[in-house]
């Protein structure tokens, strides 16, 4: 299983934001949620095991939400973020 995350700089234009990118993945490193970037560093890639338990999904899920709030640079908020599809939840 291989998972993709692309932070943008805007929604309207899809251009990656590349610096928000690099700190994506150090602050999760150093969190222990071990992700890589795409060759272009366009994409973060993610891809943990297939034999992973619910509760390790949940985990890798909010550590990937604590991620996000740190680095955030917009206002919203990342607890309205989901990270599952509706029939998941």
């Amino acid at each position: 299983m291989m998972i993709g995350i692309e932070l943008v700089e805007d929604q309207q234009t899809k251009i990656p934001n590349k610096k928000l990118m690099r700190k994506f993945i150090i602050t999760a490193l150093r969190k222990g949620l071990m992700v890589c970037a795409s060759w272009d560093f366009q994409t973060i890639v993610i891809m943990p095991p297939l034999c992973l338990s619910q509760e390790e999904v949940y985990e890798g899920l909010d550590k990937i939400k604590m991620v996000l709030k740190e680095i955030s640079p917009c206002h919203e908020p990342v607890e309205s973020i989901s990270l599952l599809p509706a029939h998941v939840k």
